[in-house]
């Protein structure tokens, strides 16, 4: 641990007990240049009671990593998948849709068009298909102070139960965190 975070971190531990450091947390967030911002993430979560590694009380969420339609090797994936859409759309457009796939089956013809909603829920029901386990797991944590202000803590989780990324409430200020967009949530 480097001098000046080693410094910071007998100070927050100087504030008192565990309440009093998220409170002094609390208020240093709301500074133009917060001191506390030097502890990194994970020993700021041990000096307020929380142990990343010990997070079965968490909240998780499970990703599976974002099929795209381009990268599944077939011409026409729409038409090819048309049965994933069976009970996410009425009777009647299902049964319209599965006419339009088969022509678009037929050789010479290219892959039929799709609704916007109806293609975001086939890249859903096709990420699902494709990642039948979660790819990700994102872990969240979030502790009321004494004062009644609010600090989070949120990570990811590997196939082995590790925390490999981590995240403060700091970081989270800064609109760093959990980058989630090449995944869609399979809970």
């Amino acid at each position: 641990m480097a001098v000046e975070q080693q410094e910071l971190v007998n100070e927050l531990l100087a504030t008192g007990d565990e309440k009093a450091r998220a409170d002094a947390v609390v208020a240093d967030l709301e500074k133009k240049n917060p001191r506390y911002a030097a502890i990194d993430a994970w020993t700021l979560a041990e000096l307020l009671g929380l142990d990343p590694d010990d997070n079965a009380d968490w909240g998780r969420s499970f990703y599976a990593y974002r099929t795209r339609m381009e990268d599944l090797g077939i011409d026409q994936p729409c038409a090819e998948n048309i049965a994933l859409l069976e009970g996410e759309v009425s009777k009647r457009r299902f049964a319209e849709l599965k006419a339009r796939a088969a022509t678009a089956l037929k050789p010479g013809r290219s892959d039929m068009r799709l609704r916007k909603d109806e293609r975001r829920l086939m890249k859903e029901r096709l990420t699902e298909s494709e990642n039948p386990g979660s790819s990700l797991i994102c872990i969240g944590k979030t502790i009321e102070t004494a004062s009644g202000g609010w600090l989070e803590f949120e990570g990811l989780v590997g196939d082995g139960g590790d925390v490999f990324e981590f995240f403060g409430p700091y970081e989270l200020a800064r609109g760093e965190g959990v980058d989630l967009d090449d995944y869609i949530c399979i809970e």
